[in-house]
Order: C-alpha cells, then structure tokens, then sequence
C-alpha cells in the first residue's frame, strides 16, 4: 500500500514538472501571454540601413536575414514588409531585409564598403514622433515566425479599431526582442527606390551605390503622390 502511495506520488510529481515546463518554455517563446500594442516613439530614430530587396512570400525571408546576419553579427537586423498579403497575391509581395549600420550618424566607409560589395544597397530612414508599435521575445530562431502569427493580427486588430493609417511594417531585431512598428508619418519616406517603382533585379545586377544614399536622396526629390501609386499598405491587416 505504501509503495503503490510513494508510486502515485512520484507520477504526480512528474506530471506536475513536466506541465511546468512545458508553460515555462510557451512562456519563454512568447507564445502565451497578450500582445501589447500601443502608440508612441519608435525604437529608432533616423537610420542607415545596408538592404536587399526581395519579393515573394514573407514566410521565405529567413534566409535573407541569415545572410544579412552572418555578414555583421554585432549590427542589428531589419526587415520592412510593404504588403498586405490578405490581399496581394503571395508571389507579388514586397519587402526587404538588411542591418542597421547606424543611427543618426553616416555610417563608415569600411562597412558601407563591405555591404555594397556583398550586393546589399544603402538607404536612410526618417525619425518620426509616432508609430504603432509592439515588441515580442527574441530568444531563438523561431520567435520570429512564432512573433508574425501573434503580433500581426494584434495590430491589425488595433489599427483597424482605431482607423488608424500605419505602414509599411518593420521588424527590428535588437538584442533579445522583436521591435514591430508601422509608421504614422513620413511613410513613403521608407519605400525604397526599388519598391516605389517596382524595380527587382537579381543580386549580381544591382548597380551598388556611387555613395553613401545618394540615390536615395536622388529620388526624395519625387512628389510622395507618385510613390503612393506603387505601394500597398497594411491598413485591412486582421479586418477579417
């Protein structure tokens, strides 16, 4: 009677350590738990960001960040998804993937030289006041298709409650978080020259930039009116 009470025990025991640890890692993932979306000051301000264009289905970008990655681990990845792919067709969506080189500052000529030669081009990003934003844990490869099936769907949820205009959408890896923000200004300020007329060529055929933006300064010259006509946004994301 003893032996089969100390034998029940010990099966509880392991039942309650294995159901600890199994909320312990959802938990650590970030699978359970609300995503919190607010309004407010970007992680960034102005940015110099070394990016790839791409198009096609977003669930295919993670080789495009291993590469951006393995190139500089120390600098911090970016992507900006253009969009909306409840309504563009998989293959005809548009986005980028690339690193921050700096903030504020112009970054140096060695590393804007060592990404140009590995075929990524050179942009600026504005600062703006406000943005929709949320963030979500970034412990492990996963986290960043785990993060775009819970953070998506809460902005979009918190955009269209609000009427709100936000796009496009970036993702910005800093340390241990995913930082997710839609801008609420200067919006076509983050619509790459190769996005706001639909220009994609393969890597060996982008011409690298004579200079540090300067075709990005270039083209900032063209009226926001033109860039509107090529882009989509995300503004139905979660409406359904």
């Amino acid at each position: 009677m003893v032996e089969s009470l100390f034998i029940l025990a010990l099966i509880f025991i392991l039942l309650l350590s294995f159901v600890a640890t199994v909320v312990f890692l959802l938990s650590y993932l970030g699978i359970l738990g609300r995503v919190n979306v607010t309004v407010g000051k970007p992680i960034i301000k102005n940015v110099w960001i070394a990016y790839k264009p791409q198009k096609g289905p977003y669930q295919d970008c993670g080789p495009h960040f291993t590469e951006a990655c393995s190139l500089r681990p120390d600098l911090p990845c970016i992507g900006i998804y253009y969009d909306d792919p409840e309504t563009v067709p998989k293959e005809d969506l548009r986005y980028i993937v690339g690193l921050i080189l700096s903030e504020a500052e112009t970054p140096p000529e060695d590393l804007v030289s060592l990404v140009t030669n590995h075929g990524f081009r050179i942009a600026e990003l504005p600062a703006i006041d406000y943005a929709v934003k949320a963030e979500f844990p970034f412990v492990m490869d996963l986290c960043g298709v785990i993060g775009a099936w819970k953070v998506y769907p809460a902005l979009g949820t918190y955009i269209t409650e609000r009427k709100l205009s936000a796009h496009p959408f970036l993702e910005i890896y800093l340390k241990n978080k995913i930082h997710y923000m839609g801008p609420l200004s200067k919006q076509s300020d983050f619509f790459v020259p190769e996005v706001k007329y639909n220009v994609y060529k393969s890597d060996d055929s982008i011409t690298r930039s004579p200079g540090v933006g300067a075709e990005l300064r270039e083209d900032s010259s063209d009226d926001d009116q033109e860039s509107q006509t090529t882009t989509s946004s995300f503004e139905d994301l979660g409406s359904e």
